[in-house]
């Protein structure tokens, strides 16, 4: 099969809608966990201070580079989305509006669009795993591994831009 026939496959599309609102639920499960870390709390508050769309991308690209890495990288990206949820129970804890922030992390365009980006990336591992452990990787294999980290960089480059323009908008 092509990489454009695999990356457009019915099963593929499910299975990466399947695997975002997962990851979704891992961030809420996080959110209303009890897990509140004080390093993680200044360093995030740090962080939110001089925020810009360039640090968002960077942090972002950098925790779904490791999400492609076959077999490992699901793992990581469900991880990642829990300790996501624990970092916001930070902030939530802080101003005591835990219900509130629930609601509009699930309703934020910025947070689906990240989590459509992940998703596509962990399914992509997935199939490459899948492939290596029928020992059919190839060119399209690797090309399909490719074309999907490539896409979902662009979609996190456009979160990035819309995140800053959420943040700044209301601070």
């Amino acid at each position: 099969m092509r990489p454009a026939g695999r990356i457009l496959s019915s099963v593929r599309v499910l299975a990466t809608f399947t695997v975002m609102f997962l990851l979704l639920g891992f961030v809420e499960a996080g959110i209303a966990s009890s897990i509140t870390i004080e390093e993680t709390c200044s360093e995030l508050e740090r962080l939110v201070e001089n925020i810009t769309w360039s640090k968002i991308f960077i942090n972002n690209v950098e925790a779904m580079s490791i999400m492609v890495i076959p077999f490992i990288g699901p793992l990581y990206g469900f991880t990642t989305a829990f300790t996501t949820g624990t970092a916001l129970n930070c902030v939530i804890t802080q101003n005591e509006l835990k219900g509130l922030y629930m609601i509009a992390i699930a309703s934020s365009p910025v947070t689906y669009m990240e989590l459509l980006a992940f998703s596509i990336v962990i399914v992509s591992s997935f199939m490459f795993s899948a492939d290596v452990i029928r020992k059919r990787v190839g060119v399209v294999s690797l090309i399909d591994l490719v074309l999907c980290y490539l896409g979902a960089v662009v979609l996190l480059l456009l979160s990035a831009f819309l995140e800053e323009f959420l943040i700044k908008f209301l601070q």
